[in-house]
């Protein structure tokens, strides 16, 4: 659905999972809130939506796979399930407008190069326990422990 200010919103309710490349180079998509009741995002599902900005992930989700987000360059903000215990494999690479990231308690692991390619990422805000893999974050990204 087209709205005024010209963004596209999506609905999709009564979802639990996104399939794989379900919206890959969608690029009038600018904002994404993925409702309550999805629980998982599979491959790819949003990699290359360029015009996309903001990302909402529900604290419902559980499982998300690889690169779901790469490739979306001008996203500035986005927000983590608070239930996700993982986080994959260029979940975020290439997202180049992202400043700071907070990452939720219960992640116990972020994969390699999950921001990479994320050239604005100052600071992502990380649990003490969560394991980060080499090359997850860019080398200037200043990681605090919280």
């Amino acid at each position: 659905m087209k709205r005024k200010d010209g963004s596209i919103m999506l609905f999709l309710h009564e979802f639990e999972r996104i399939e794989a490349e379900a919206f890959f180079g969608c690029t009038n998509l600018e904002s994404i809130t993925i409702p309550e009741g999805v629980e998982s995002i599979e491959s790819g599902a949003f990699s290359g939506c360029i015009s996309l900005k903001e990302i909402k992930l529900p604290d419902s989700l559980e499982r998300i796979d690889v690169g779901i987000f790469s490739g979306c360059t001008n996203v500035s903000k986005i927000h983590i399930s608070e239930n996700l215990c993982y986080i994959p494999l260029q979940m975020f690479y290439g997202c180049k407008k992202v400043e700071t990231v907070r990452i939720p308690d219960r992640v116990s692991e972020i994969d390699a190069i999950a921001f990479g390619e994320c050239d604005a990422l100052k600071v992502a805000y990380v649990p003490k326990h969560t394991k980060i893999a080499d090359n997850a974050f860019p080398e200037h990204t200043k990681i605090i422990r919280i």
